[in-house]
């Protein structure tokens, strides 16, 4: 069952975005107006484009996701990015307040997971900056049965009362405050790192391609590098955090937007992690017991996909759960601190 828990509480979590003020979607301009307007500046499209995105208050999102991954023992994991077939809906309205609509059970099948659950591992998430309300449907009424202190139906948790408790465990006090006002990629966030690092751009007009680095990668996504070495840190010496880095920041990832009604509407993100793999022996300590790693995994493959399409959209209102809701944030502290299914 640990499987769909970790899938649950790492999307519940670990996810990024948050809303910032902009404005209208009925401001922006048309595909032509954008090219003349760049030309005038003596910019490209895709970065006046970008700053579009980057001025968005409200917006909707449906990200799909793909992955690809042969270690060269036990089956396979294949699946591809569907944009008809979203892993996450999710919508953000002008104050801030974010409703996101998951669906793993593609995911987790792949992964062996499901088990009891089959396919059904949908969820839906609510954040308004300081609590977080979630409903996670068939894998809540499992784990409600176990006596997890997780309700079937809808609950809250007190983020600032989580991020204080737990910050050690989530992998820093960075992480645990972030989760205050994160639940999902934000096209702010990662229209400002695009606009910063996308290298070797080529375009024409309305589609264009360049390269980032694993980090910057990370950071458009909402996990900065610091963040991720903390964490690692915590490892001791299991796992040598600066040589695991610089594998990190070798790694390339290949980048596409498509550009409509002057921002960016689909960001993809093709991601090969299988540098990960050759490099990791030199990254893991004496003391993983890992030697022969880098052998054993020499031809294990992995690579992502992530299609993020977004629109503006400042008519967007999120309504939070009410009614008698039950607050279990001293259930997900108890979890976390017990090394359970959320850690």
């Amino acid at each position: 069952m640990r499987t769909p828990l970790a899938i649950a509480a790492v999307s519940t979590l670990a996810l990024a975005a948050c809303g910032s003020d902009g404005d209208d979607a009925d401001q922006l301009p048309d595909a032509d107006e954008l090219i003349d307007d760049a030309e005038e500046l003596g910019i490209s499209p895709l970065a006046l484009a970008l700053d579009q995105t980057a001025s968005a208050a409200a917006f909707s999102m449906e990200m799909a996701m793909g992955l690809s991954m042969d270690i060269g023992f036990g089956d396979a994991i294949e699946f591809a990015a569907d944009p008809s077939n979203p892993v996450m809906i999710a919508e953000v309205d002008a104050e801030g307040q974010q409703h996101v609509v998951m669906d793993l059970g593609a995911m987790a099948g792949s992964m062996g997971g499901g088990g009891a659950l089959g396919d059904d591992l949908g969820m839906e998430i609510w954040v308004d900056g300081t609590t977080l309300y979630a409903d996670y449907g068939s894998m809540g009424a499992m784990m409600s049965a176990a006596g997890l202190g997780i309700p079937d139906g809808v609950f809250s948790v007190d983020l600032a009362a989580l991020g204080e408790a737990v910050g050690d465990v989530l992998g820093g006090a960075d992480i645990a405050s972030s989760i205050s006002g994160q639940a999902m990629p934000d096209p702010v966030d990662m229209a400002n790192v695009l606009k910063e690092v996308l290298t070797d751009v080529d375009g024409d007009g309305s589609t264009y391609s360049g390269t980032i680095g694993f980090l910057d990668y990370s950071r458009a996504m909402g996990q900065e590098p610091t963040d991720m070495s903390g964490g690692l840190g915590d490892l001791g010496d299991m796992v040598d955090v600066d040589a695991l880095m610089a594998i990190f920041e070798d790694m390339a990832v290949e980048v596409e937007v498509t550009v409509v009604d002057g921002a960016a509407d689909v960001i993809s993100y093709d991601v090969d992690m299988s540098p990960m793999f050759a490099g990791m022996a030199d990254a893991l300590g004496s003391d993983a017991g890992m030697d022969g790693f880098g052998d054993l995994f020499a031809d294990a493959t992995m690579t992502m996909e992530m299609i993020m399409d977004y629109d503006i959209d400042a008519s967007i209102d999120v309504r939070l759960p009410d009614g008698d809701i039950p607050d279990v944030t001293e259930q997900f502290i108890e979890l976390m601190e017990s090394g359970g299914p959320f850690s």
